[in-house]
């Protein structure tokens, strides 16, 4: 039997068993591009690793294990409130890793849509060598709850998982007080007589009043079963750059997060089929050019190799009397350098790429 029969035939048994949870889980499925479709993983995956891994929390697995509490957390959160999932495009992710986080920006700063979401990465855009191969990273999940609000799986997915023995339903009481972030990161590590084995990052951060540059939703994984090491650190603070410029992009920039609905989800006798949607990206969809003409001026007499100037973000003053401030992110450009000759300005390197505000 080949990898996708077999899960297949895992996820066919799982809908016969918890098919109100099942429902849940499979209520949406994304309909990508054929030119991005090898980019990400399969989405039957996805939803076979969400509900293999509540099958095994809730059969005491992960007591006290920060990164699968966490998991666990935006599991109940995803089947609760049927989670937002975006694909993250492979080139706006390579810029992202290249832009620092703002140092003067607070998390007061990112505007909440939802209460979890997912970011579904690209192969190969974020990896950790192990056995000899590069494991790819294949989502982030962030959740952002009130930490005095326990967190527990929906009743009816409750009252179905528990005929199955030895599953219990929990309810999460945070450690914490205030405003939180939950995130979870899976990484890959597929082997040929596990082909479904993956690792998972996570943990719960505190954000009220905090500088952005100072939360750490992944380096802060304290409480994990398994050994870290400095790839794992050196992950992990890649994922935090990376997920902080993403949630401060989607605050900003208008992206469409109603999908048109291609199909509506239904049950035809005891089958239930998925709604079909189209995959929504966050990246290329939403960056404008925005051409910067450069004046004529006399050569100064240095001598600048052109070069690449990274992503980074920038207040802009707006609005009457320049009252106003909006954040935009500049994307990486590539500069024409100066030379002792006037600089040529009908190249089509005077060009820069800002993100606003439709």
């Amino acid at each position: 039997m080949n990898i996708q029969r077999q899960l297949q035939h895992i996820l066919q048994s799982l809908a016969t068993q918890f098919p109100k949870t099942w429902q849940r889980v499979a209520e949406k499925r994304y309909v990508l591009p054929k030119y991005r479709q090898e980019d990400y993983y399969n989405q039957d995956l996805l939803n076979f690793y969400l509900l293999d891994h509540i099958m095994a929390f809730g059969r005491g697995a992960f007591e006290d294990d920060a990164p699968n509490t966490a998991a666990y957390i935006n599991e109940c959160l995803a089947l609760e409130y049927g989670r937002p999932t975006f694909y993250l495009e492979r080139e706006l992710g390579a810029a992202f890793l290249r832009t620092e986080v703002p140092w003067d920006l607070e998390a007061d700063d990112i505007h909440w849509r939802w209460p979890q979401m997912r970011i579904v990465i690209p192969k190969g855009l974020m990896t950790i060598e192990r056995g000899g191969q590069p494991r790819n990273l294949i989502f982030i999940d962030v959740a952002h709850v009130d930490a005095s609000t326990p967190t527990h799986i929906p009743d009816e997915c409750a009252l179905e998982l528990e005929t199955h023995k030895g599953w219990k339903s929990k309810a999460i009481r945070f450690r914490v007080e205030g405003e939180c972030l939950v995130t979870q990161s899976l990484v890959d590590y597929a082997t040929t007589a596990n082909p479904f084995a993956s690792v998972g990052y996570g943990g719960t951060q505190p954000i009220e009043h905090m500088k952005l540059n100072a939360i750490r939703l992944f380096s802060n994984i304290g409480g994990s079963m398994l050994p870290i090491d400095d790839l794992d650190q050196r992950l992990v603070a890649q994922i935090d750059s990376l997920l902080l410029n993403i949630l401060l992009y989607m605050s900003e920039i208008p992206v469409e997060h109603e999908p048109k609905e291609l199909r509506k989800p239904k049950v035809e006798g005891k089958r239930f089929i998925s709604g079909l949607y189209p995959a929504r990206f966050v990246g290329d969809l939403q960056l404008r050019s925005k051409p910067r003409p450069r004046e004529e001026a006399e050569p100064t007499g240095r001598h600048l190799p052109g070069h690449w100037r990274s992503g980074h973000w920038r207040r802009q003053a707006h609005g009457p009397g320049w009252a106003k401030h909006k954040l935009i992110w500049i994307l990486p450009y590539r500069t024409t350098g100066e030379t002792d000759e006037k600089p040529n300005i009908s190249g089509s390197n005077d060009i820069a790429l800002e993100i606003q505000q439709q």
